[in-house]
This record gives structure tokens, C-alpha cells and sequence, in this order.
């Protein structure tokens, strides 16, 4: 099972000579707090090292890197002090660190790369709390090293799956706060996640971009002369750091749930370039899925009840199996069978009416069981009401329309790119309403470049069978074969009868 490991270090007393950062015990356990916090960080363990040595440090960072597996999260928090070589290569300091040995008593970020570079983990933290000085310039009066320098942190420690956070860049000195009181950086890491005010968009999510840009702004309203840093690998993909759990003050179930929608679509755009979503990130969400009550207990038995006889073992099979084109198909054959339509294998507007609810029931249940909530007719209801869609078809002017429908099929298969549906629809513009459009939109039914729509419906092939990928409510789809345009008028009669039955079903 995915899981997500923390180590955070701090470094606040150091040999004789060199003066001591007083936030870094108060950074490290500010951390910690919201790390472990199951309805904040949710981290599976999170280690801390205050003020080790060497040795210890390397040790701690190697048995990071040895209990990630390939998709954990690792991060690595540092808060204390950062020196600079002759040669122009970061060092972080330790608890024997001196200001005349500094090569042989701090470590070497080269190292921390290394480590990391060898771990399994392919999505990766690493937050520095910390000032960064040149081992060549001239000692204060307290016997720091003064000068302030800077360091290609990019070059250092970025790496591909990999984000390097830094509170401030290589040439300010980052703010503490009061003796008792965090660093200023960290401080507001730990409130954007405490809070929740680092959730701008209130998907419930914290990508850490959102969580650096929210600590960047509070700092530079305090400090507009610190400029905090962020680097992400080269292909610019962000990383889920959480999930907030009751983030709702008067925690309303309803309320969450209607956030999985955004969540979900967040996610795949997120990791769109990455080709797959890291098991970490489903792992997180499932457990906001467990949270809210979503999720239910996969070894309790089915009830595959039927006031037809239809035998629904077959469906639940593949829902088990993650099969869902093959699902979809199904759920179409087994409702044309329980109307008894077969010959003609199709569903029409009125049947649907007359669907038995028990077999609806059966159905609905299936889907939602082996989905995590994430398919089925009533997600789809849920959707269309929300989106301003009425139960009632008349009011919905779909059964108003007029359609030639042999013209047009016939004028689409010989000349498709040149086809204007608006001939064979006169009245189309009730049927191409915005209300149609949003609802394709937010299932996935219809096509989008960026933030705009296209103006054409997917085909059936073209559907995402994923429930990782897909939109919440994107099957059942009641078309059930290739080569079905979602935007065919009689789906959208059939559909709006379904939802209006299903609330006479109480579904």
C-alpha cells in the first residue's frame, strides 16, 4: 500500500564558535504536527532529527530513502543553516559543525541528491528553512560567517518527480520570528495546511505549488525583500501533498461529496503529462472516499435482486474487475433485456419509464460499490439538478423536437465534414442549449481544448474506461456500443426519463 514518510531535521545548536538558530526545534515540531495530523498531513510516519551529528543525519536520510517504495511520498525537511564552498556547492550544517572544519562537519547537499536520486519513492519534497553563507567570507563579531551568497539550488538538488522548496533565495537571509515563535516560511507552511487557506480553489486538495505560493504572499507581506523559491522537475508537475479532511466548518457530508467532482478533474489535468496518477495520490484519495462515507466494504455480499429474473452475476464480475467499457456494454444488454427489447436491442424514452425499480436499485448499487462512488445514474441525477436540469422531460423541450433522422444519418455518411446538423434539427438551438452542454462537459461526454468547449460530442470508443481518469458520473452511459455519438437526440430523451424515474425509485 502506498504510504507517505517525512523526515524533518533541525539544527538549532551547533560547536563552539558559531552562533544557533533558535526557530529550528519550534520549525521541525510545527511540522510534525500537521504531518501526523490524520485529518490534515495523514503522513504514515514521520521522523525527527533535532540537532544530530553527522553520522546520525546521513543515517537518518539513508533509512528515509530505504523504506519508500516506488509510490510513496518521501519528503525531507531542513531547518537550520546552509554554507557555501570555495567551489560553490551548498553544505548543511549539523550539531558539531565548526566554522574551521565546515567541509568535514556539515552535509553535503550532493549527498541528500544522491540518497534521494537511489530511492524507489518518484514523487519527492525537500523543504530548506535555511540561510545559505559563504565559508570564504570573514566572521562577525559573534563568530558567524557574514556575506550572504548565492547557490544554484536547481542544479543542487532538483530532479525529475522531485520539488525543492526554499524560504528564501540565495541572496537574503530568511526571517525568523520571536525566540519561541517558528521561521516566518515555515510558519505559514504549517497555518496553509492547518487552515486549509492554502486550498484556494476549496477542492478540498493542497498541491505543494499552492502551499508555497500561499507561504511566498504572507511572507512578502511581512518581508517584501524575501523572496522564497520553488523548483519542480522539467516537466512541470506538481505534487499532492493532502487531502483536508472536514475542512467544512459545519462538516456537511452533501457538501463534501460534491467537491469529488472537482477533486477528480483536478487530479487528471494535474498528471496529464505524467501518463498515470502515483498510487499515493489514489491511496489519498480513498481515504477521503472512506472519510465521507463513500466507500463501502468489498467483501460484503451482493444483493443481485431482480423483479425480472435477469441474472446480474456477470455485471458485478466485471465492475469487480475494473472492467468498465465491458460494464457499460453489459448494463445496456441487461436493461434492454429487463424491458424486453432484445429483438430490437435498444432502450426508448418511454420504457425507461417503466424500468422496475428494484432492478435499478440492484444496478445503481453495483456501480457505485465497485466505483468508490464514482459512477452511477444517481451521481449523474445529482449533476444534472445541480447544473439547473428538471426531472420532467417537457420542461426540458427534448421531446419537442423535430428530426429527420434517415436524412440526416444518410447525409452524414457520405459527406460527415461538410454535414450541418441544423438542416435535419429545426429545432436544434432547444436541443444544443448551454444546459446540455455543461452537463457533456462535466461528465466527460463532450470535448474541450483548454478552457473552451468544442462543439461536437465524443463517440462511445472515445470515452475514458478508467475510474482513475475519468470524471465523476462519466458511466453508465445507456449508449452501450461503438460508433454512438453521446449527442444523438433520443439519448438525451431516454436520459431525461431515467432521472425523473429515478427519483420515483427514490434513487
Amino acid at each position: 500500500m502506498a504510504k507517505k514518510v517525512a523526515l524533518l531535521i533541525g539544527v538549532d545548536q551547533y560547536a563552539e564558535g558559531l552562533t544557533t538558530n533558535q526557530a529550528a526545534s519550534h520549525d521541525v515540531a510545527a511540522m510534525q504536527r500537521v504531518l501526523q495530523e490524520k485529518t490534515l498531513g495523514d503522513f504514515n510516519r514521520v521522523e525527527l532529527l533535532l540537532n544530530p551529528n553527522l553520522e546520525t543525519l546521513k543515517q537518518g536520510i539513508q533509512n528515509l530513502v530505504d523504506q519508500c517504495g516506488v509510490n510513496d511520498l518521501a519528503l525531507v525537511f531542513f531547518s537550520g543553516k546552509g554554507i557555501i564552498n570555495q567551489d560553490g556547492k551548498l553544505y548543511l550544517t549539523t550539531s558539531i559543525t565548526t566554522k574551521d572544519n565546515l567541509e568535514g562537519t556539515t552535509l553535503p547537499a550532493a549527498f541528500l541528491h544522491q540518497q534521494l536520486s537511489r530511492s524507489d519513492a518518484q514523487q519527492q519534497i525537500v523543504i530548506l528553512e535555511c540561510d545559505y553563507y559563504s565559508a570564504l567570507a570573514s566572521a562577525s563579531a559573534d563568530g558567524w560567517l557574514t556575506e550572504p551568497v548565492g547557490v544554484n539550488l536547481k542544479e543542487e538538488l532538483s530532479a525529475p518527480g522531485r520539488a525543492v522548496l526554499t524560504s528564501s533565495t540565495t541572496t537574503q537571509t530568511s526571517c525568523e520570528q520571536e525566540p519561541a515563535d517558528c521561521s516566518l516560511y515555515t510558519q505559514y507552511l504549517v497555518e496553509g495546511i492547518e487552515t486549509g487557506a492554502a486550498d484556494r480553489d476549496g477542492a478540498g486538495l493542497i498541491y505543494i505549488r499552492e502551499l508555497h505560493n500561499y507561504a511566498t504572499e504572507k511572507v512578502q507581506t511581512i518581508k517584501p525583500e524575501i523572496e522564497p523559491a520553488l523548483f519542480l522537475d522539467n516537466k512541470g508537475l506538481d505534487i499532492l501533498l493532502t487531502i483536508l479532511m472536514n475542512q467544512d466548518p459545519n462538516h456537511d457530508p452533501d457538501s463534501e461529496y460534491r467537491k469529488i467532482e472537482a477533486k477528480y478533474r483536478k487530479i487528471v489535468e494535474n498528471y496529464e503529462r505524467y501518463g498515470k496518477i502515483p498510487e499515493i495520490v489514489q491511496y489519498t484519495l480513498n481515504k477521503k472516499n472512506q472519510e465521507l462515507g463513500i466507500t463501502v466494504d468489498l467483501h460484503q455480499p451482493d444483493q443481485l435482486i431482480s423483479d425480472q429474473g435477469i441474472d446480474y452475476s456477470n455485471l458485478r464480475n466485471l465492475l469487480r474487475a475494473g472492467k468498465w467499457k465491458e460494464a457499460d456494454q453489459e448494463t445496456f444488454a441487461l436493461m434492454v433485456q429487463a424491458i424486453g427489447r432484445e429483438e430490437d436491442n435498444n432502450i426508448d424514452p418511454e420504457s425507461i419509464k417503466n424500468f422496475p425499480c428494484t432492478d435499478l436499485h440492484t444496478i445503481e448499487r453495483l456501480w457505485l460499490k465497485y466505483s468508490s462512488g464514482q459512477f452511477g445514474f444517481s451521481l449523474q441525477k445529482e449533476i444534472w439538478e445541480k447544473l439547473g436540469g428538471k426531472l420532467d422531460s417537457d420542461d426540458n423541450n427534448v421531446d419537442k423536437l423535430e428530426f429527420n433522422r434517415s436524412l440526416y444519418v444518410l447525409s452524414s455518411y457520405y459527406n460527415p465534414n461538410s454535414i450541418s446538423r441544423s438542416n435535419y434539427f429545426p429545432n436544434l438551438l432547444a436541443y444544443q442549449t448551454q444546459l446540455y452542454q455543461q452537463f457533456g462537459h462535466r461528465v466527460g461526454w463532450r470535448e474541450r481544448k483548454g478552457l473552451h468547449l468544442r462543439r461536437r460530442w465524443r463517440n462511445y470508443e472515445d470515452l475514458t474506461f478508467s475510474v482513475i481518469w475519468a470524471p465523476v458520473g462519466h458511466l453508465p452511459t445507456l449508449v452501450g456500443r461503438d460508433g454512438m455519438n453521446l449527442g444523438v437526440l433520443s439519448i438525451w430523451r431516454m436520459r431525461v426519463n431515467l432521472f425523473s424515474h429515478l427519483e420515483e425509485c427514490w434513487l
